[in-house]
């Protein structure tokens, strides 16, 4: 990065697993904004080879230190050291969100992506876990599958997260939600009566427009009283 200063300086990661057996270290700038922070990612090496085993994520100011943001532990590495995380948005207090891949640990393969964690972070790195991951929300072998927006402005975060049947990996709709910026506590949104859940249980509501007064739309698919074949919605705020 270039300073109005005139200074340079490296950003992201170029050592470690991030530096190929020939030398070689990949990394790209996603977000810039006008306070100075920025966001991106670093390629991932296979240790003593050059082949990609996927990307970390990172948070950095213009005079500041690189921070990692995102999860690589536990279920987000593969057996080979295989770890992916994005970053999805930031704002100009330099709040992120991103998401990291949920792998299947099977021995000897790069990876199999089954589900997908969300997150927040803020600029000291610190990351913490935002998104829906109870019965409802979790398919078979544990997995679950959040999707985050870019915080705006005001520190509104929300996304979306799949719906499955109980212990199988079927399709059973979405759920939408927000998530507390202080704390990453998340709070389910959208209408979740008997009008707007199938017989078999299957849900849906899809986020709307978020204002800096932190009001937040969007719709929910009604099934009491639709005619088969037919996609009926109710708005709410």
């Amino acid at each position: 990065v270039r300073t109005a200063w005139g200074t340079t300086r490296w950003i992201g990661f170029q050592s470690g697993v991030h530096r190929s057996a020939n030398g070689y270290h990949d990394g790209w700038v996603k977000f810039l904004t006008n306070s100075g922070y920025m966001g991106g990612g670093s390629d991932r090496y296979r240790p003593g080879t050059d082949t990609y085993n996927g990307a970390t994520a990172w948070l950095t100011y213009v005079e500041g230190p690189n921070r990692r943001v995102g999860f690589y532990d536990g279920i987000h590495v593969s057996s080979i050291g295989f770890a992916e995380s994005t970053i999805n948005g930031i704002n100009e207090a330099g709040m992120a969100t991103g998401v990291s891949l949920q792998l299947f640990q099977e021995p000897g393969n790069p990876a199999t992506v089954l589900g997908q964690t969300a997150w927040l972070a803020w600029p000291s790195g610190e990351t913490v876990r935002v998104g829906l991951y109870g019965p409802e929300h979790t398919r078979s072998g544990s997995y679950q599958w959040n999707y985050v927006g870019a915080p705006d402005d005001s520190g509104i975060v929300t996304g979306t997260t799949f719906r499955y049947a109980p212990g199988t990996g079927e399709d059973h709709g979405q759920s939408t939600w927000v998530a507390n910026v202080a704390t990453g506590e998340t709070t389910e949104l959208g209408l979740m009566d008997a009008a707007h859940t199938r017989a078999d249980g299957y849900r849906v509501s899809n986020m709307g427009w978020t204002s800096n007064a932190r009001f937040i739309s969007g719709i929910s698919y009604r099934y009491a009283g639709v005619p088969s074949g037919e996609s009926r919605y109710t708005t709410w705020v």
